[in-house]
């Protein structure tokens, strides 16, 4: 035998489908709260920073690389890059710190080519250093192609190699050799700690 609703039956039904509904409607609109705007702007990195950023991304795991789909004619993310808060109070000092760790722990950087004899010849030279350079043959990468034009826009250079000493460049290959013959590159990386020609001596050794 079929149920018949009368229509005060039917209208209560309806009050409580549609009581219901609001109900879930009020619990989906209290579960999904919409995130708080910064209290302070994202940072942007100058083209220096930038750099040490890159560097210590690529440095400090050698499992990290950049996605193919990042653009490097643009700045790159910082959120991608750098391991703390950018929207912080003190993310300004956050970067410079950042900056100093990274040339502290790379005081002679060099990105090269593996095939390259330009790139050779500047490993040559460094062959004698304590702490020995941090080398990071770009050709070999899954990121070459990306990283490659990426160092091209924060350095400013058109090819590698590129020789950095304390986070700046030494410049084209011709103006290395140059720092080399007239002793200036020396100077420059004793200035930030490094020892040209051996370990370093302890204990008067």
């Amino acid at each position: 035998m079929s149920t018949i609703l009368i229509p005060h039956q039917r209208s209560t039904a309806d009050q409580i489908t549609l009581a219901l509904e609001a109900m879930k409607i009020s619990y989906l609109e209290g579960s999904i709260q919409p995130k708080p705007k910064p209290t302070h702007p994202q940072i942007r990195l100058t083209l220096p920073q930038e750099l040490a950023a890159i560097t210590g991304f690529l440095t400090g795991q050698p499992a990290n690389t950049i996605p193919f789909w990042v653009n490097p004619t643009l700045p790159i993310d910082p959120q991608f890059v750098l391991d703390f808060d950018i929207q912080n109070s003190h993310a300004a000092q956050d970067v410079e710190e950042m900056v100093r760790e990274v040339w502290s722990n790379n005081p002679v950087m060099l990105w090269s080519n593996s095939y390259s004899s330009s790139s050779r010849e500047i490993k040559q030279s460094l062959a004698h250093l304590y702490p020995p350079p941090t080398i990071i043959d770009v050709d070999l990468r899954d990121d070459c192609d990306v990283l490659s034009s990426l160092l091209q826009r924060v350095t400013g250079s058109e090819q590698l190699p590129v020789l950095l000493v304390g986070g700046d460049s030494m410049g084209t290959l011709n103006e290395i050799r140059e720092k080399i013959k007239n002793g200036e590159l020396q100077n420059r990386m004793q200035a930030v700690g490094v020892v040209v020609g051996g370990r370093k001596q302890r204990n008067g050794n």
